[in-house]
């Protein structure tokens, strides 16, 4: 998510320019999120808010940054609040859609995603022509409101927000009336560092970045930070701005509720053809009796009973037990209510219920993180909220540069229209892998041995590589041999269209390496417990009103925004999507029939169109090239002899 940093240093003598230390802890967080950066300033006599769509690398070396923090001797600095965006809705070319929002006399950074907004504008009273795109606002117009009310104090207007809203949220607000600045959470992502006299506050979305502010050059003209402590889940705390004193408070406990799920309605109803319907495959295909695999699926044979080679050699899924993953997590289970393990959490149905079991079930502390690599979909983000705040888990969510990372995509996407090669698709793909190398890297940095991944065990998609002439790379863990043909399946490729020779390889590198040459050191959950469709589906919906998407009836990969072009690549050329394989394995499973997996692909292998036109926007590609390299795609696969 974005990232929330600020101080208060009312109480430091000649504390009045603070433009250095204030650039360092907004340098810090740039990792949370580099679309946008903003800065609040209070002195004892006005509040200036400035605020840019830009990476507060690039902001803090403006000219609006330098003015704001220009306070004159005669003035006296009381607090700042800052933010670094990750863009969730609101476009950030607009300065409104930035942070810190405002309202008269209060300004507020909020770290999260609301998903009830409508919900705290309608309490707050704000007329629907003026309430603006981002749910931050909602959430400071909800708190402004509640302040006005007889006797009410901020902090009753704080807790009174946090009882209202369904979410996660970490927020910094300043009144500047009142010369009060209340840090509030329900997640858990604030860490507050104080001096030993009291004349000092400096908060930041994650430990590291208080820590690091505290060892960093520029903050040597501040009183030194003695003490890092973290704010967790549900809890508040009101600042003094002029003495620094800190005054705690609780917040109300979480209730998930199904109000204000936002609207996922289908930007474009269809183009796949001018008559407005889905086309269906060119040919009837062959497929396993046992299974629904076709002819097309890489590698296939079929036995004289029609069974093919992937049934006959299927191992059924064995799973050791709750008591055995008891036993691998108690081991690292804190005492203390700090973080004990890296949850990977891509914000899909399968890690959120990984973390519901993991808190709920095993009493453990997860530090949930994602990695945005620019395809993490807004919805996924709104689940991602809603199972924190749920739980009081903590998230970090660690921030490619989008733009160049999308940017790469895109030329990638662009080589691959013009000579497409399914052996390639994955390429699409390569920028999440780094995933696996920020997991350690922040395991190591908070001190925590133990990560858990939440992998589906029927999501065997290693078809993908299949189409490279590789036969069997199950997720990352073939042998040296496999490994080497893929790398040398790409390099072909590369040859051969040198539009691929961009400046994406280092980062298409980068992912090789981290895929199929990094230790993949870490805990499957589901190599321990039952993973039941239903069962998932039903508590995710019910308990935390899990949101879906319109444009698919499965839960499956409904997070990930660039499925639904790959999907609909594979169905076109071959025929089957991974939705075939993964029904395949549940009816090996004996969890559906045969007959039942026909009908529910038949649906979900639908071409999500709305989706993939907002991948190809996000992209920049003209739709029309897309079905033009997929055109040409098909017509070089008729006559051809599939691996």
């Amino acid at each position: 998510m974005c990232g929330i940093v600020g101080t208060v240093a009312g109480a430091v003598p000649d504390g009045h320019n603070l433009g250095p230390q204030l650039r360092a802890l907004l340098q810090l967080s740039e990792t949370r999120g580099s679309e946008a950066a903003g800065l609040a300033v209070l002195t004892s006599s006005a509040m200036q808010v400035v605020k840019s769509a830009q990476s507060a690398s690039s902001f803090t070396r403006s000219e609006p940054f330098r003015s704001a923090l220009a306070v004159p001797p005669s003035d006296r600095f009381r607090a700042a609040i800052g933010h670094t965006r990750l863009v969730t809705n609101g476009s950030a070319i607009y300065a409104d859609n930035n942070q810190p929002v405002e309202q008269p006399g209060y300004a507020m950074v909020h770290n999260g995603i609301i998903t009830n907004p409508e919900v705290l504008w309608d309490k707050a009273g704000t007329a629907e022509d003026e309430r603006a795109e981002v749910d931050s606002a909602a959430l400071l117009a909800f708190i402004a409101a509640s302040v006005t009310k007889p006797g009410a104090t901020l902090e009753d207007g704080v807790a009174a927000a946090f009882a209202n809203l369904n979410g996660a949220a970490s927020i910094a607000l300043a009144c500047a009336e009142a010369e009060q600045l209340v840090l509030a959470t329900n997640v858990g992502s604030l860490y507050i560092g104080v001096d030993a006299d009291g004349r000092l506050v400096v908060f930041g979305s994650e430990r590291h970045i208080v820590a690091e502010f505290a060892k960093d050059r520029r903050a040597a003209a501040l009183p030194p930070i003695t003490e890092v402590f973290h704010l967790a889940a549900g809890e508040a705390m009101s600042v003094d701005m002029t003495t620094a004193e800190i005054r705690p408070f609780a917040l109300p406990p979480y209730q998930s509720r199904a109000d204000g799920h936002p609207s996922s309605a289908p930007r474009v109803a269809q183009a796949a053809g001018d008559d407005g319907t889905e086309p269906s495959w060119r040919r009837p295909l062959r497929r396993c009796s046992r299974c629904i695999l076709p002819e097309t699926f890489p590698f296939i044979t079929f036995d004289h009973n029609g069974v093919c080679r992937e049934c006959t050699h299927y191992e059924p899924v064995s799973v050791e037990g709750d008591e055995a993953l008891e036993r691998a997590l108690a081991p690292y289970r804190s005492t203390d209510g700090s973080p004990d393990c890296i949850l990977a959490f891509s914000g899909g149905r399968d890690s959120a219920y990984g973390m519901h079991r993991l808190v709920k079930d095993f009493g453990m502390t997860p530090l949930a993180l994602t990695y945005d690599w620019g395809m993490v979909t807004d919805l996924a983000r709104r689940n991602q909220a809603r199972m924190c705040g749920a739980l009081g888990v903590e998230h970090i969510l660690i921030s490619a540069n989008l733009a160049a990372k999308r940017r790469n995509i895109a030329l990638n996407l662009k080589a691959w229209l013009r000579k497409p090669d399914l052996g390639l698709v994955p390429l699409l793909m390569a920028g999440d892998k780094h995933f696996f190398i920020h997991s350690q890297q922040l395991a190591k940095r908070v001190g925590v041995k133990l990560v858990v991944f939440c992998t589906n065990p029927l999501e065997m998609t290693y078809f993908k590589t299949g189409f490279a002439g590789v036969r069997d790379q199950r997720y990352y863990t073939g042998g040296l041999g496999n490994k080497l043909r893929l790398a040398a399946h790409y390099g072909k490729g590369f040859a051969k269209n040198p539009g691929y020779l961009n400046r994406s390889l280092l980062d298409t590198a980068g992912a090789f390496r981290a895929s199929y040459f990094t230790r993949h050191d870490y805990v499957q959950l589901f190599e321990h417990l039952d993973w039941q469709e239903d069962k998932i589906n039903e508590l995710l919906l019910e308990r935390y009103a899990w949101e879906t998407d319109p444009s698919t009836p499965t839960t499956w990969r409904i997070g990930d925004g660039t499925a639904p072009f790959y999907n609909w690549v594979y169905y076109e050329a071959v025929g089957f999507t991974e939705n075939d394989t993964f029904r395949s394995n549940q009816i090996r499973e004996g969890e559906i029939t045969r007959e039942r997996a026909l009908e529910l692909v038949a649906a979900e292998n639908s071409s999500r169109w709305d989706r993939i036109q907002e991948y190809l926007d996000l992209l920049e590609v003209p739709i029309a090239d897309a079905r033009d390299g997929v055109a040409r795609l098909v017509a070089s696969l008729e006559n051809s002899q599939l691996p």
